[in-house]
């Protein structure tokens, strides 16, 4: 069976407490409407990402973290698959866990939704997918989160206020070796 996600409720909270340092530190609560910071980039009409370096102490991840930021009542983002990497480790920064949830694909395999359209971003190819709920779940944020990329996801922010996760990129390029380096944060 195809792993589409796993919930990490004993992912280190010292991690966290950094990740949230640092949005705090880059980007904060009063400069995240305005995001006018250079580093940032819309991938989807309401959502930006931001990258930074920083030492996250965290054998398994690259030092680097991509801040995921969605505006107030935008909405469902785009169903996608992702262009440049096969999974992704997502800690909720500011998250309403009643009015922004992440999106799963309900089924491991992509022949089991409608054709896709690709799509195309910095010469990498990613799919996008229409939404209909008989394809999709919604999975509460309440806890870090290991998401396999390469299957259709997506986000909804239902709040008054900006979502923000961070993204982790796991040093391993094999998926299976991933999922196994995150059972420890089951």
């Amino acid at each position: 069976m195809t792993i589409r996600y796993k919930k990490l409720p004993n992912f280190p909270q010292r991690v966290t407490d950094l990740l949230l340092q640092k949005y705090d530190e880059e980007i904060g609560d009063r400069g995240v409407a305005t995001c006018t910071n250079q580093n940032y980039r819309h991938i989807q009409p309401h959502l930006k990402m931001m990258m930074f370096n920083v030492d996250l102490d965290l054998p398994e991840c690259y030092s680097r973290i991509m801040f995921l930021i969605s505006g107030p009542n935008t909405g469902m983002g785009i169903p996608h698959t992702d262009k440049s990497r096969d999974f992704c480790i997502n800690v909720p920064i500011r998250v309403n866990g009643n009015k922004t949830d992440y999106i799963a694909g309900k089924f491991g395999s992509l022949s089991d939704y409608p054709d896709p359209e690709p799509f195309t971003i910095d010469g990498k190819t990613g799919l996008k997918f229409g939404y209909d709920e008989k394809y999709f779940e919604r999975v509460k944020m309440d806890t870090p989160i290991f998401i396999n990329t390469g299957l259709p996801h997506s986000w909804i922010n239902d709040d008054d206020e900006h979502r923000v996760l961070a993204s982790l990129f796991l040093k391993t390029e094999d998926f299976e070796e991933a999922s196994r380096i995150v059972d420890q944060w089951v």
